[in-house]
């Protein structure tokens, strides 16, 4: 049995040493990261993130190379794992220390100097997951300092729209704005070019404009017609269920309109940079404006409904009405 141990001892001896050779030059070929640059790095932004006082773009630069950091830690914490397997399946191989008695030598010999490896070699990885532990706190406390500047900026009171001594003001950016795309036109439309590519776009430009004026124009009438239609043929729940979901049709017929209006103008191919920033807004404010209008038709109908999802008397439906602008 002794010779037994001795032999296995012999060969986990052995085989660390190869797998510590290649280790090590695997290694290598791996820059390891410099701790000591990190610590100045981590510092820097430790103090950043505990002021809260650099702007966006600092912290934003801050954030990235963190996340570069962080992506040198990770790596590293991959360093040595197939040796730390080896060496632990070697320590396995002798056993757990005996609680009574005494090993061989050459066991206790080999047990320690296995044991002295397997430190050695996941030294480099806890160091590395302190490291990415650090890093990945210090990137959250940024992350969350942005929020909360988004949120408050969000929040943020600007300039009011009802101020009458902001309406030149307004009116002048509008116009200027306005002047702007119209010089766009204008010079694409003097490209010879354009002028072409306008003409072949010219059949699909005129089937969009015609299918987005005829569901801007009559879409929200057909669909209200339509549920109109259902709820004269009863008042019961299924029923009011049924009108409730073809009324959503107010909102997805238009807006397919309004795609159907901004792709027409993009197939003009006259559009230029700021009449591409124009027409990208427009969907959303179309969207946001057509559920506005839903609410309102559905919270103050003309007509009283056996099914109200507000309660209210025919003069507040009509209040009603003209505050969501009906």
């Amino acid at each position: 049995m002794t010779y037994l141990l001795r032999w296995l001892g012999t060969l986990a001896l052995v085989l660390t040493i190869v797998v510590g050779v290649i280790g090590s030059a695997t290694a290598q070929t791996k820059t390891a990261p410099d701790y000591d640059a990190w610590k100045t790095v981590a510092t820097r932004a430790s103090d950043a993130v505990e002021a809260s006082r650099a702007s966006d773009a600092a912290l934003g630069d801050l954030r990235s190379q963190l996340v570069s950091w962080r992506e040198q830690f990770a790596e590293a914490r991959s360093k040595n794992q197939n040796a730390i397997v080896t060496v632990q399946s070697q320590l396995d191989i002798l056993g757990p220390l005996p609680e009574e008695g005494k090993e061989p030598s050459d066991i206790i010999t080999q047990r320690s100097e296995l044991t002295a490896r397997l430190a050695e070699l996941q030294a480099p990885v806890r160091t590395a997951e302190v490291a990415h532990s650090e890093a990945d706190s210090l990137i959250s406390g940024v992350d969350n300092i942005l929020r909360e500047r988004q949120a408050e900026e969000l929040l943020e009171l600007g300039p009011s729209p009802v101020n009458p001594s902001l309406w030149a003001k307004g009116f002048s950016t509008f116009t200027r704005s306005f002047g702007n795309v119209r010089n766009e036109v204008r010079t694409a439309w003097e490209n010879p070019a354009q002028q072409q590519a306008f003409k072949q776009n010219l059949p699909r430009v005129l089937v969009l404009l015609v299918l987005s004026i005829v569901l801007i124009g009559r879409g929200r009438k057909w669909i209200e017609d339509w549920t109109q239609n259902i709820m004269r043929r009863g008042n019961t729940s299924g029923r009011w269920l049924a009108a409730l979901v073809v009324s959503l049709g107010q909102i997805l017929v238009p807006f397919v309109g309004v795609i159907a209006l901004v792709e027409a103008v993009y197939a003009t191919e006259l559009p230029g940079l700021r009449g591409d920033l124009i027409l990208s807004l427009i969907p959303g404010a179309a969207f946001l404006q057509l559920i506005s209008i839903w609410l309102g038709t559905r919270l103050f109908p003309k007509t009283p409904s056996s099914h109200p999802m507000v309660d209210l008397s025919d003069e507040g439906r009509r209040l009603g009405r003209v505050v969501t602008g009906l």
